[in-house]
């Protein structure tokens, strides 16, 4: 069975920025340039199969050994920040629920989460159309890019 992070380097599409592309026509950013307390988490998430298997945030961090000096509520919030800033790193999807994160056991698992997501996404949407239509009544002036002004 290959390595996880020697899959992912393998595997891995160059990142460039719009800065770098220029001085660097072939980037080489891989997998190993992801920070330590990432490839802990990965590790951990790993064998974490199914939503029957879910872990915490706070346990990610305990079997990570992720600030295991700070408070519980910085250990777990590091591992969200972790989480949601290099998701695009991981080798498979991940879901999340009240129980915690999984890897999805099945085509069924994935899709119950996909549809979660979408619906938070409408009920997102719906809460910054309402607040702007009730923002507009109450007088504020929309600028754009969820900017306002009290003019």
């Amino acid at each position: 069975m290959t390595d996880l992070f020697t899959w992912a380097e393998q595997h891995r599409q160059p990142a460039c920025t719009a800065l770098a592309a220029p001085m660097q026509p072939q980037c080489t950013a891989t997998a190993l340039d992801l920070p330590p307390a990432f490839r802990a988490i990965v590790g951990v998430l790993e064998n974490r199969i199914g939503q029957a298997r879910a872990i915490t945030a706070l346990e990610i961090a305990a079997a990570a050994g992720i600030h295991p000096d700070g408070t519980d509520g910085s250990r777990a919030r590091r591992v969200r920040q972790l989480l949601e800033v290099h998701f695009e790193d991981l080798p498979w999807p991940l879901c999340a629920d009240a129980t915690g994160y999984y890897r999805p056991a099945d085509a069924d698992e994935l899709t119950h989460y996909d549809h979660n997501l979408y619906g938070r996404l409408i009920s997102i949407a719906l809460r910054i159309s309402t607040l702007r239509k009730l923002a507009k009544r109450a007088g504020w002036t929309y600028a754009g890019r969820g900017t306002w002004s009290s003019s």
